[in-house]
C-alpha cells in the first residue's frame, strides 16, 4: 500500500454502514489525523466512484459488509476492502489510531 488513505463508508458521517447505504464517505489521513467527508458517489454510478478513487488514493476502505460483486470491483480499482460490521466511526477511529483525528 503506498499511501496513508483510508475511507470510511457511512451513515451521515457517525456510523459505518456497507457501501451500498452509504451517505457519507469519510476520508481520513493516518498522517495527519484530517479527516474529510465527500458525497457517496456510488448512487451515481461505479465509474464516478472510480473517479473518487483516482482522485484521493485510498488504500483501504472500511465497511459494514459489501456485496461480493462490488468488492471485487473496488479491489480491482486497488483498494483493499475491510468488512467489519456496523460501528461508531469515531470509537472506531479512536481504537484504530489513538485520539489525535482533526476534524476539517
Amino acid at each position: 500500500m503506498g499511501n496513508n488513505i483510508i475511507l470510511f463508508a457511512t451513515k451521515k458521517g457517525k456510523k459505518v454502514t456497507m457501501l451500498e447505504k452509504a451517505d457519507t464517505l469519510i476520508v481520513y489521513d493516518m498522517n495527519t489525523g484530517e479527516k474529510t467527508q465527500k458525497e457517496n458517489p456510488l448512487p451515481y454510478g461505479l465509474s464516478r466512484l472510480e473517479e473518487l478513487f483516482g482522485e484521493i488514493d485510498p488504500s483501504i476502505i472500511i465497511v459494514s459488509d459489501m456485496d461480493e460483486e462490488l468488492e471485487y470491483l473496488v479491489e480491482e480499482n486497488g483498494v483493499k476492502v475491510i468488512k467489519i460490521g456496523e460501528k461508531e466511526l469515531d470509537e472506531l477511529i479512536d481504537y484504530l489510531f489513538g485520539s489525535n483525528m482533526v476534524v476539517k
